[in-house]
């Protein structure tokens, strides 16, 4: 009866453990750096030189967009024209948009990015030449796409990307930054 008695008192002595659970390997994200071919707007209008500006807007207008890519015959970007630019060019010309052509309102030629380039490094040219929208062309400068601001600002914070809300703000903040005037 006594080793009853011990058995009991070592059975109440004794803490029911639970078995521990294997911890779970945490599962590391691998950051990596978010390419524009990732981002940018494959399917895009574009105009040429000699397209009149009526026409240009009205591009705009059916693609719910504000810039369009200017190529030539062979597809090759030589400039960019946004719907500013033609309406700045016809409020100042005193010229009707079918009388003047998309060739009137280029300014030189436009800056770009490649399709394997980082997002942080065609944001850096957008800062640099304040403009919202690269055209992505490939290495003989034919149009492969669109990459804007709008398109860097969706796919910021992502988890796997290590292009953040601030690069994109820091983006921002140098594109609107306001020209100094020259002359005054």
């Amino acid at each position: 009866m006594r080793d009853k008695a011990v058995a009991k008192k070592k059975q109440a002595k004794t803490v029911a453990r639970p078995t521990a659970a294997r911890p779970k390997p945490v599962k590391r994200s691998v950051r990596r750096a978010l390419l524009v071919k990732e981002i940018m707007a494959h399917d895009v209008q574009s105009c040429h030189p000699e397209t009149s500006a009526a026409s240009a807007i009205g591009m705009m207008w059916e693609q719910d967009c504000g810039v369009l890519p200017v190529v030539d015959s062979t597809q090759h970007v030589v400039g960019m024209v946004t719907d500013r630019d033609l309406a700045t060019a016809m409020a100042t010309r005193n010229q009707l948009a079918s009388e003047m052509h998309v060739q009137d309102v280029l300014n030189g030629p436009p800056c770009s990015c490649a399709p394997e380039d980082d997002v942080k490094h065609a944001l850096a040219t957008m800062a640099d030449h304040k403009v919202r929208r690269l055209p992505v062309v490939s290495a003989d400068g034919s149009l492969h796409g669109i990459v804007s601001l709008n398109d860097a600002i969706s796919h910021a914070g992502s988890r796997s990307a290590t292009l953040s809300y601030a690069d994109v703000m820091e983006t921002l903040k140098a594109v609107g930054e306001h020209r100094a005037l020259i002359g005054i």
